[in-house]
């Protein structure tokens, strides 16, 4: 018998299991080590994202209704919505009825509607389309991954080598799903809710001194098998205390999506940091009696996220939270002969949350032109939605969110930027070496910006706080901008290292240099120009010229013990990244 990996048995497991290893099917936790809650905490800017997915196909037109357009009411003679009973929230669009919270939202300025969004040959399976949201891929390719996982597995992908202490992120649903299989097998579990994960637990099997391991080619993959099981006993136990120490603020209604909101609510409230929360409402699949049903729907989605909204809110937990509604598609702009509607194609997304651009984003549904099945066109790719949460209420790179769904889509302008003077760190109307220190520091991970600092450290607004925005914030300290030839003409940057030290070559145009190392770096001494600035925490260094003159040589940095360099940011005196080459010699 081949002896296999962990991880090759982790993989392996997941596609056995159904992506549920061992566990059972409603909770579905994202797993990392203890020693690295706050590299979660900061690589997802301490924010979540609740994902509300509207199961079976949520009817745009009757939910953000085209009042003024009388192809709505001629395609729906018997199931359009009243004008005069819709919510108004723009000349030519409502909101169903019964969205009277989500109404109040949009005057608060808290509702983004991104209309007629989908994505290019529209499949109208319901498998196989929820396969498409959850796995970010185009219709014509089949993935095994969730875009989630994707993102998670970038932060951090050695999750399989050992198991984690505590549960990272949470889904809910009875069914499998791709949002957190990743590359490397399953990412979580799922439980019903705290109690009856703790109670199902505690009644399987765990490890004991009298279970012996047989020494056999199998017996590392036995005990593998045993630490998941034990590790669930123990994220069971996690998992109650954290809910027992959460509060609700709030009545909510005893539908599916509140009670599933509400467990959310209070697992937050007891201080569980997860960046992803999934939650479900069934029923949208409204081929029949689509008036009734879709009304009982929008009441409880409605006062759902009211009720969770105002819960955070009353705990001072709302600025960090944003909400995303999904559904696998819309339905056909005209009825059906059963007073219904069947499956469709675009449909508009709300995302809720104080950091919220409220407003509309696109036009009203086109009621004159369809696609060549007579359904509605889409406006935007639902992964623009995506990027545009996981770049800026996260604050995740560029790059990071383009791997993790396969492709670079264009942002939509949802997160709101409050902060008008980037720069200006500590607020004080005024960019000057005060902000250069705090810069430092947040760069170094020695302090933890808030929000507001993360916002206005960005300086160049790439949604990471690094070397360049600190070279750029000098730069426009000493109002140097203009007076520095940036041609193009210059060398690429190179970093040399050995057991003893590091060499950065020289390179006229650096302005700062960023290095990450793998393991905490010791500096027994430096050659460095007076000019010139170096300060180290743990596993980052950061050097930078306090005064954008040329290098007149090369930097030499002495180490106490030997390192090995995992990253390096090199700016130029403008806060432009400049190509750098590393090398071990």
């Amino acid at each position: 018998m081949k002896k296999i990996s962990r991880k090759e048995f982790l993989k392996l497991s997941s596609a056995l299991a159904g992506g549920y290893f061992l566990l059972p099917n409603w909770l579905y936790p994202f797993y990392r080590n203890h020693s690295n809650m706050n590299h979660l905490r900061n690589s997802f800017n301490d924010k979540i994202l609740v994902v509300v997915n509207l199961n079976g196909g949520n009817d745009g037109l009757n939910t953000v209704v085209p009042y003024q357009n009388q192809n709505y009411y001629n395609l729906r003679p018997d199931i359009a919505l009243p004008s005069d009973s819709v919510l108004p929230i723009t000349d030519e669009l409502g909101l169903h009825p019964s969205l009277t919270h989500l109404a109040n939202f949009w005057s608060q300025g808290k509702l983004c509607i991104v209309e007629n969004v989908g994505y290019d040959n529209q499949n109208l399976s319901h498998f196989r389309s929820t396969d498409i949201w959850q796995s970010a891929s185009n219709s014509d390719e089949v993935l095994n991954t969730g875009w989630i996982a994707r993102i998670l597995e970038q932060v951090f992908p050695d999750h399989t080598e050992s198991l984690p202490e505590v549960p990272m992120a949470l889904l809910q649903g009875t069914t499998n799903n791709l949002l957190l299989n990743g590359n490397q097998g399953i990412t979580g579990v799922m439980v019903d809710d705290p109690s009856s994960f703790l109670n199902l637990v505690n009644s399987t099997y765990y490890d004991s001194p009298d279970n012996i391991i047989p020494d056999t080619s199998g017996g590392d993959e036995l005990q593998y098998i045993r630490n998941v099981d034990n590790a669930a006993f123990e994220y069971a136990e996690y998992i109650q205390s954290v809910s027992d120490n959460g509060i609700n603020t709030m009545n909510y209604a005893q539908n599916p999506v509140s009670i599933q909101l509400s467990t959310v609510a209070k697992l937050i409230s007891g201080g569980m940091y997860s960046p992803f929360y999934i939650v479900y409402q069934g029923g949208y699949d409204t081929h029949a009696d689509q008036l009734t049903r879709h009304n009982t729907l929008m009441t409880d989605l409605s006062f759902a996220l009211h009720n969770f909204y105002n819960d955070l809110e009353n705990q001072g937990l709302a600025d960090k939270v944003v909400v995303m509604t999904t559904s696998e598609f819309g339905r056909r702009p005209y009825q059906n002969g059963g007073d219904g509607t069947d499956h469709g194609t675009a449909a508009p997304m709300f995302v809720l949350g104080n950091s919220i651009n409220g407003g509309l984003i696109g036009n009203a549904p086109n009621l004159n032109y369809f696609d060549n099945n007579n359904n509605l066109l889409h406006e935007f790719d639902f992964r623009q939605i995506y990027k545009s949460l996981l770049s800026q209420h996260f604050g995740l790179s560029n790059e990071l969110v383009d791997n993790a769904l396969l492709n670079s889509f264009e942002s939509l302008d949802i997160i709101s930027n409050n902060i008008d003077n980037l720069g200006d760190v500590n607020f004080d109307n005024q960019i000057n070496i005060l902000d250069v220190v705090i810069m430092t520091n947040f760069i170094l991970g020695i302090t933890i910006p808030t929000d507001e600092e993360f916002i206005a450290s960005d300086v160049n607004q790439d949604n990471q706080i690094n070397i360049l925005d600190l070279v750029e914030n000098i730069s426009n300290i000493l109002n140097d901008r203009l007076n520095i030839n940036f041609t193009s003409n210059f060398k690429s940057s190179a970093i040399r290292y050995n057991r003893k030290s590091i060499v950065i070559e020289k390179d006229v145009n650096i302005g700062g240099i960023e290095i990450h190392f793998e393991n905490k770096c010791d500096i027994s001494n430096w050659s460095i120009d007076s000019d010139w600035m170096l300060r180290k925490h743990s596993n980052k260094l950061i050097i930078y010229n306090t005064k954008l003159s040329s290098m007149n040589k090369d930097f030499n940095i002495f180490l106490e013990k030997p390192v090995k360099i995992s990253k390096v940011i090199v700016s130029d005196k403008n806060g432009k990244n400049i190509k750098s080459r590393i090398y071990k010699k």
